[in-house]
């Protein structure tokens, strides 16, 4: 019998990706399996400028129960004042599909301090989104939706 774990591993490598950039579609995702709800798997993102100086890294990781998340997001050489939205779709980055993954309302907000930095983490109520291509988006501002950096999640190694 083939052990599932090393199914799974396989799969995920074959389902990342390093593409970035940006794109819109309004067509909807299709819903996580719940094959992704798999412990000690860890994905990462390194965020790209896109447009923007602004570049980072995003980290999810398994939550305390299969429906949850837990998110960290870093960003530096932004603007001082600004607050960046974030958001995780399908997809890579030029090649979007669907809205976000996770409720906007779980998503807070990138509050950029003095040094040009932000950091959140936050729990999302999703499982972990290892069943396809998905990318960590980091949106201008709260009100525009410009992606100025993006990056693949990809799992950890």
């Amino acid at each position: 019998m083939v052990d599932r774990r090393l199914l799974l591993a396989g799969f995920l490598l074959a389902a990342t990706t390093t593409a970035c950039g940006r794109g819109k579609s309004n067509s909807a995702p299709a819903p996580l399996t719940a094959a992704a709800a798999v412990p000690n798997v860890r994905l990462v993102a390194t965020l790209q400028p896109f447009n923007s100086p602004v570049t980072g890294e995003a980290r999810l990781t398994p939550g305390r129960t299969a429906g949850e998340v837990q998110a960290s997001v870093k960003i530096s050489n932004s603007v001082v004042g600004l607050e960046h939205r974030w958001q995780i779709r399908r997809g890579d980055c030029g090649t979007a599909v669907g809205n976000d993954v996770a409720p906007s309302s779980a998503n807070s907000p990138l509050r950029v301090n003095t040094d040009g930095t932000a950091s959140v983490t936050a729990t999302l109520p999703i499982t972990l989104p290892v069943d396809g291509k998905y990318h960590l988006s980091i949106l201008r501002s709260r009100s525009d939706d410009t992606v100025i950096a993006c990056g693949a999640l990809e799992v950890e190694r």
